[in-house]
C-alpha cells in the first residue's frame, strides 16, 4: 500500500447508504495519506490493549520514522505515572499479511513490580516527539481465578440514518460505566462497531477519538474509560469500503483485502490478535471480511488462515491453557472455519463470542457438524437504534476449570438501563457520600440486575496523609497506593441482585 495514492473503484448505480459520497461520473475514489516524520505504535494501540501482571513484561511493537529513536517509555495512569526498564530490538515484523504492513523496532517493557493495578496510557519519548496510545496497557496484580467477560457488539456508529451522538454513543457509554463496577476482565467488542462514512482522514479521526475517549457535552463514556482491558474485532463494516463490498461480495478479492486492511490498520491497529489471561487464551479471528464461508465444506480455506496459523503458533508457544475463548464477528456457519482448524489440533475453544445478526434469542448457536456439546457461540445484539436498553452479554470465567457460564439468563444477554434511551436509569449505580471530618467516606453500589455481582468495584479518592481501612461493611480492599494528589483506595464487594451495599472507609488507627 502506498502513502498518498488515490484508489479508484468502478460502480454503477447509486451508493444507497451513503448519497454523500464523493462520486466522479461512475468512480469513487479516496486516497491514503501517511504522514512522514513521525512513527506509529502498532500494538497495544485502540484495537487491541495489553494485559500484564506487575513485575512481568510486555512488547510494544512500534514502527519507527526515518531515525526515530525510543529515548524512554511511561505509562500514565489516572493517578500515578510508572516509568519501566526497557529494551529495543530493530527488525522488520510484518502484522498483516493482508496489508503486508510492518513494524521495524519491537520494544519490550519490563513493568515494576510496585506499580498499581490501572489502566495506563502509553508514552513513548522519542527524539522526534511522543508517541502516544491512550488507554493501551492494563496493568493486574493478580490473575484472578474467577472473573467475567463482557461483551458488546454491532453498534454502527456513524451510520447513516441514526442518530449516533445522541443514541449509539450514549448506548455503549451506558454499558462502559456498567463495567467499571462490574469490572470485568476484558470488554471485547465484535465488529461493525464504525461506519467510516465520509472520505475524510481528518473526519474520521475526529470520530475515532470522540468514541474512544468519549466526551463530556453530552456525557458519555468511551472506550478508554473501561477499566476492563479492551479489544476490538473488525465486522465486515468496518473498512471505508464496506458498502461496495456489501452491495457486490467483494469479499476477498485480492486487489480489495489490502487496501481495506491498511486503511483498518492505520485507524485501528491489528485486525486479529492473541492474549493471555492466567490460564485463559483469547484468539480474535477477523472473519469479518470472508466471502462465503463454505459452511461445512472440507475443503473451504478461508482467507484469514494466516491469523488461525498464527494462533496455532502461539497456542504452542505460550500453551494451551485451562480454557480458549475465540471471538470474531460472523457466528454461525461462519464458526466452523474458525473452530475446526484448533479443533483439529486438540486446541478447540470452549466459548465462541460474535456479532453481526443483530438478534440473542438463538443462543448459544451451534458449530455445523458438530453435536450440541459444541453449541457455545453466543451472538450480542445491536444498541444501534436505542431500543435494546444498552445491551451486552456477560460471561463468568473459571480460570481454574477452564468452564464458563451465562450470567443473568441462559442467552447471557443483558440491558445497562431500565428505559429505553433514558440514560439516567442506569440498573447499576456506584454514589459515594461527602467526606467527612474525620476523613470517612461511604461508597453506595445499587443493582437492579437480576444477578449478583461479585466483586463489585469502587475507587475511592481521598486525602494523602493517610492509610485507610474499611470501618464499616462487607468487602476488602483490592489495593491501596499514594497518587499524585490523592491517597487511593480500591474496594471491592459482593451485591445481590436487587440490592444495594455500602462500604465506609476511613484512616486506620
Amino acid at each position: 500500500m502506498d502513502a498518498n495514492t488515490t484508489y479508484y473503484w468502478r460502480v454503477d448505480g447509486v451508493n444507497p447508504d451513503h448519497p454523500d459520497s464523493p462520486w466522479t461520473g461512475d468512480v469513487w475514489s479516496f486516497s491514503t495519506q501517511v504522514i512522514s516524520g513521525t512513527g506509529k505504535i502498532i500494538h497495544p494501540w485502540r484495537a487491541s490493549s495489553e494485559i500484564v501482571k506487575a513485575g512481568e513484561s510486555f512488547e510494544v511493537w512500534f514502527d519507527a520514522a526515518a531515525g526515530q529513536s525510543v529515548n524512554s517509555v511511561e505509562l500514565i495512569g489516572p493517578h500515578i505515572d510508572v516509568t519501566p526498564g526497557f529494551s529495543v530490538e530493530t527488525g522488520a515484523w510484518v502484522y498483516d499479511e493482508w496489508s503486508e504492513n510492518q513494524y521495524n523496532t519491537k520494544i519490550t517493557v519490563n513493568v515494576p513490580s510496585d506499580a498499581p493495578a490501572d489502566r495506563y496510557d502509553l508514552k513513548l519519548e522519542t527524539n522526534q516527539g511522543d508517541e502516544i496510545s491512550r488507554a493501551g496497557v492494563k496493568i493486574v496484580k493478580e490473575y484472578r481465578d474467577s472473573y467475567y467477560v463482557m461483551h458488546i457488539t454491532d453498534s454502527h456508529r456513524w451510520q447513516g440514518g441514526y442518530d449516533t451522538e445522541g443514541v449509539i454513543l450514549k448506548e455503549v457509554g451506558a454499558v462502559i460505566d456498567a463495567v467499571n463496577i462490574i469490572d470485568p476482565v476484558v470488554l471485547i467488542e465484535t465488529g461493525d462497531f464504525y461506519y467510516p462514512n465520509v472520505h475524510s482522514d481528518e473526519i474520521n479521526e475526529q470520530r475515532i477519538e470522540q468514541f474512544m475517549r468519549g466526551d463530556s457535552d453530552p456525557a458519555f463514556s468511551g472506550l478508554n474509560d473501561s477499566r476492563a482491558a479492551v479489544f476490538i474485532i473488525p465486522g465486515n463494516h468496518d473498512t471505508e469500503l464496506s458498502w461496495y463490498t456489501r452491495e457486490r461480495d467483494k469479499y476477498g478479492d485480492p486487489e480489495y483485502l489490502p487496501i481495506v486492511a491498511d486503511y483498518y490498520n492505520q485507524h485501528f491497529g491489528l485486525t486479529g490478535m492473541n492474549f493471555t489471561y492466567g490460564n485463559t487464551r483469547f484468539i480474535g479471528i477477523n472473519n469479518g471480511w470472508s466471502p462465503a464461508t463454505g459452511g461445512n465444506d472440507p475443503d473451504f480455506v478461508p482467507n484469514y488462515k494466516w491469523q488461525l496459523d498464527n494462533a496455532l503458533d502461539w497456542l504452542n508457544q505460550v500453551g494451551e491453557g485451562n480454557l480458549r475463548i475465540a471471538f470474531k464477528h460472523k457466528p454461525q456457519e461462519s464458526s466452523r472455519p474458525i473452530y475446526k482448524p484448533l479443533y483439529d489440533e486438540n486446541v478447540a475453544p470452549g466459548l465462541m463470542l460474535a456479532g453481526h445478526i443483530h438478534r440473542v434469542n438463538s443462543n448459544p448457536l451451534g458449530i455445523g457438524g458438530f453435536d450440541e456439546e459444541h453449541d457455545i457461540v453466543y451472538a450480542a445484539t445491536t444498541p444501534r437504534h436505542g431500543g435494546n436498553k444498552a445491551p451486552f452479554n456477560i460471561y463468568k470465567i473459571d480460570d481454574i476449570k477452564g468452564t464458563y457460564e451465562p450470567v443473568g439468563n441462559p442467552r447471557a444477554a443483558n440491558e445497562a438501563i431500565a428505559n429505553e434511551m433514558d440514560y439516567d436509569s442506569d440498573k447499576l449505580t456506584l454514589n459515594f457520600s461527602d467526606l467527612t471530618e474525620g476523613n470517612s467516606m461511604t461508597a453506595t453500589i445499587k443493582n437492579d440486575f437480576n444477578f449478583e455481582i461479585e466483586g463489585a468495584f469502587a475507587r475511592f479518592v481521598m486525602p494523602k496523609g493517610n492509610e485507610y481501612e474499611i470501618t464499616t461493611g462487607e468487602g476488602y480492599i483490592k489495593q491501596q497506593f499514594e497518587g499524585r494528589e490523592n491517597q487511593i483506595v480500591d474496594v471491592k464487594m459482593d451485591v445481590p441482585a436487587h440490592s444495594s451495599r455500602s462500604i465506609t472507609i476511613g484512616p486506620a488507627d
